[in-house]
């Protein structure tokens, strides 16, 4: 990158997190920051809370990156304080979307798993541990794909 391309700060999503790159403002560092924290449920009933030696937040921006997750938010954050950014993919193609296939044979409490899951069109799927969700779910997604 040459020193104009930084000009703008660039967002690198790299798949599960996201770098940082070009934010040079210490108030624009300071908004990211606040973007990328959360107040913890209960915080108010810790003993570290209670000494004054936690304010309670969960801070999620660490190093120049944070959880790809907190994406949509930074990104509105940082266009609410007209603050402009790019952002570059840095996933490659072949690795964004993994082969659903082959697809394992099923038994019968999956399929009708799949069946119920597919029908309802979204929502939460929810099966015991040990029961195959990792199986049924690339049959799920290949049903869904194909209508």
């Amino acid at each position: 990158m040459n020193r104009n391309s930084l000009a703008v700060p660039v967002l690198i999503n790299e798949g599960s997190t996201v770098r940082v790159k070009g934010l040079k403002s210490p108030e624009a560092k300071m908004q990211l920051r606040r973007l990328c924290r959360f107040k913890r449920d209960g915080a108010e009933r810790t003993n570290a809370y209670l000494a004054g030696e936690w304010d309670g937040y969960i801070n999620l921006y660490d190093y120049g990156r944070f959880p790809v997750g907190l994406l949509e938010r930074v990104r509105t954050g940082l266009s609410m304080m007209n603050i402009p950014y790019r952002v570059v993919n840095a996933i490659p193609e072949s690795q964004s979307f993994p082969s659903i296939s082959p697809l394992r044979p099923l038994w019968a409490f999956q399929k009708e798993m799949v069946d119920r899951v597919v029908s309802a069109g979204r929502g939460l799927m929810q099966s015991p541990t040990g029961s195959g969700i990792t199986t049924m779910m690339p049959n799920i997604l290949a049903r869904c794909n194909t209508g």
